[in-house]
């Protein structure tokens, strides 16, 4: 398996997106005491897409994409309709001039969801624009930023696209739902696409 650095086709998602985020517990109990062992580093998201009434060159759009990457073999990049972009998000300091690059959980509170894939940044350092010089991963494999003059204490906003690695996690099918003169497809029943995230570069 491996992660190919492709973007997931942008169709019409004209019904909508379930999305779910797993981080499960186990919970281990000797009848006295509970235990809770959470063997995952990062909470990860989930995506359901139901893909009814498709246009066909939607579906061999999609089909084609999918298969390219082995179907569930190969990851991708998918942008969340959720949290398409970064806008004034607050990063958390890491150390020098580096900051831990993840979803803010809101305008004032940094996150801890990394980001492994983006493009188009910017960077504000107390509110004055700011050079970043690059992102990659720290010693430990989490995504960081380097902004240029910030420190400790200061207050470093990201603006930008962002994208999640994911890859196929349901099976694919289809039904012709209309057919035109010549029996040829028009409108196409895709089967729910589900996409789980992985955390690959």
């Amino acid at each position: 398996m491996a992660f190919q650095n492709e973007l997931f086709p942008d169709i019409k998602l004209k019904h909508g997106v379930a999305k779910s985020v797993l981080d499960p517990v186990s919970v281990v109990s000797n009848g006295n005491r509970e235990y809770r062992l959470k063997k995952n580093r990062y909470d990860r998201f989930s995506w359901s897409i139901p893909a009814h009434n498709l246009n066909d060159s939607d579906k061999l759009e999609i089909n084609a994409f999918l298969a390219d990457k082995d179907y569930a073999l190969d990851s991708f990049k998918f942008k969340d309709p959720d949290v398409p972009t970064l806008v004034d998000g607050l990063m958390k300091f890491n150390t020098g001039t580096t900051w831990f690059f993840n979803i803010p959980f809101d305008e004032n509170t940094s996150g801890k969801h990394p980001i492994f894939h983006s493009d188009t940044l910017t960077a504000t350092v107390n509110g004055s624009p700011a050079t970043i010089t690059s992102t990659g991963l720290d010693a430990s494999g989490r995504p960081i930023i380097d902004v240029v003059g910030s420190s400790s204490g200061d207050v470093v906003r990201i603006t930008g696209n962002i994208y999640f690695a994911v890859r196929l996690d349901s099976t694919t099918g289809w039904s012709l739902k209309a057919l035109d003169t010549n029996n040829a497809p028009v409108i196409v029943g895709y089967s729910v696409i589900k996409l789980l995230e992985v955390f690959e570069q």
